[in-house]
């Protein structure tokens, strides 16, 4: 009787789910990650950590062998989509970002949300997603605490929010990354050691891609944002904007096979990646064949034959 021999993942797809665990994970309490790292039979450590959540569970979990490092991140995707609707505003995996911003200024921050959806990101918008018979508090508790991010909109009003300055409080105290964004007001009390983005004379649709470049530049992000990124890739529905993600997929060097060969598929069968020029001199098939060679390995074939391009 033969058995299954399992194929040991690469280093992409270990750093893949050791980034996507970790930031699956560090949105519970201090004792309750112990609880998950132990019955899964990972270490952990009674030693003062001064570091982040997700710092430790990286840590924690960055040598664990493929067999144990795989239930721990197929338990955490399945507990993230076991979740009742009710307790969670978010609907999907796709990265989390909550945006804090005065009740005045909805509709531009709405713009925003809808710009940067198109990159495969999922903002949370709290006078769009609460509908009116929630208990609103704790949808912005549970947006708050499963949020992978927060852009704060500062306008002068911003001062005067109550809310704004407990949202922006609570994700610096769970250190999640804080993009603020000035309209006016520059950063303040404990968001005033970060640099602030001057935003005034910027319409919405060029603040989205500002913050995905942002979001791009955050270590910690990129596992949960590649997937959304690939997306994005895969339905791209002019040349103009798959050029404007082909610098975005460049930054992040963990994709997994899956999305690697969904990329392929694209560049077959979507017409705004396939007939795309990408500079300096490269066809979208080209550009996906090499990004798909340097992650995936020299030796995989493409998903297609296509000996027109180069490996």
């Amino acid at each position: 009787m033969s058995h299954a021999v399992a194929v040991p993942l690469t280093p992409g797809e270990r750093i893949a789910r050791i980034r996507e665990s970790a930031t699956l994970l560090d949105k519970q309490e201090w004792s309750d990650i112990d609880l998950v790292l132990s019955q899964h039979l990972l270490p952990t450590t009674d030693d003062a950590w001064q570091g982040s959540k997700a710092q430790y569970i990286v840590e924690m979990i960055r040598d664990a062998p493929d067999n144990k490092l795989n239930t721990l991140h197929q338990y955490l995707i399945d507990d993230a989509l076991d979740k009742p609707v009710s307790q969670s505003p978010w609907s999907g995996t796709k990265l989390r970002v909550f945006f804090s911003h005065s009740a005045t200024h909805r509709q531009l921050v709405s713009e925003v949300g809808e710009s940067l959806a198109l990159y495969g990101v999922e903002p949370f918008i709290a006078h769009d997603a609460i509908e009116p018979s929630a208990e609103w508090v704790s949808v912005i508790e549970s947006a708050l605490t499963e949020c992978d991010a927060l852009v704060a909109f500062l306008h002068p009003e911003t001062p005067k929010s109550q809310w704004c300055e407990q949202e922006i409080g609570w994700a610096l105290g769970c250190k999640r990354p804080v993009l603020p964004l000035s309209f006016g007001l520059n950063p303040y009390g404990l968001l005033g050691k970060y640099q602030a983005q001057d935003c005034h004379a910027f319409l919405p649709h060029r603040i989205g891609p500002f913050i995905i470049d942002w979001l791009t530049r955050n270590p910690s992000l990129l596992g949960r944002l590649s997937t959304g990124l690939v997306d994005a890739f895969v339905h791209s529905g002019s040349w103009s904007f798959t050029r404007s993600i082909v610098p975005l997929l460049e930054r992040i060097e963990s994709v997994t096979d899956d999305d690697l060969t969904r990329m392929e598929s694209a560049a077959r069968g979507n017409v705004d990646v396939r007939e795309c020029s990408i500079p300096p001199n490269l066809t979208g098939p080209e550009w996906v064949a090499r990004y798909v060679k340097k992650r995936r390995g020299p030796t995989s074939m493409p998903d297609w034959p296509d000996p027109e391009v180069p490996f």
